[in-house]
């Protein structure tokens, strides 16, 4: 069987008694109360006796006069160092400027020079192209041509075989008609 709290048994016994981290709590910030209002009042001395001595003698300054020609003079020479410092700088700049510029123009010359070769080359592929397909069509065509005349050849030999043997056969039977008639003409003799 399950355990039960006491707390849980009885909710009245928890709310009388004090929980011992807020007792504690609560004692230790009424002692630290009473500690700082012991200090402030027995230890601060409200009234000051410390009395204020003059400092020693104070320094001499010493100064030289400077003649303001000379001063403006230094200032002149500092402000035209700063002016050319200025133009040095700038013309760093435009040098720099120049130069990406000048570096911009090479690389589009070689951007154009490259796709001119590439076209250079391509137009090249393609006569190339179209030159192996003209000779591929010449070569079929060359076949064609060659088989034409193969079969035209062959058929005029067939003709002049048939008509060699269609001689022989006509040769053959007007001999074989000779034969015969040489043969009634010996026999009507005969007779």
């Amino acid at each position: 069987m399950a355990r039960r709290s006491p707390e849980k048994e009885r909710p009245e016994a928890r709310s009388r008694l004090p929980r011992s981290g807020q007792g504690r709590a609560f004692y230790y910030s009424v002692l630290l109360h009473t500690v700082l209002i012991v200090v402030v009042v027995i230890g601060i001395d409200w009234k000051s006796d410390t009395v204020i001595t003059p400092a020693a003698a104070p320094n001499v300054m010493q100064a030289t006069a400077v003649d303001s020609r000379k001063v403006d003079e230094e200032v002149r020479k500092l402000q035209a160092a700063e002016r050319q410092k200025a133009e040095a700088e700038k013309q760093r700049e435009l040098e720099a400027a120049a130069r990406v510029r000048e570096e911009q123009r090479r690389l589009e010359e070689l951007r154009k020079t490259q796709e001119a070769e590439k076209r250079a080359r391509e137009l090249e592929n393609r006569k190339l192209e179209q030159e192996k397909k003209r000779l591929e069509q010449e070569k079929t065509e060359a076949a064609l041509a060659k088989k034409r005349a193969e079969a035209e050849k062959q058929k005029a030999e067939e003709e002049a075989r048939r008509a060699a043997e269609q001689r022989k056969q006509e040769e053959a039977k007007a001999k074989a008609e000779a034969e015969a008639e040489a043969k009634k003409k010996k026999e009507e003799e005969a007779r």
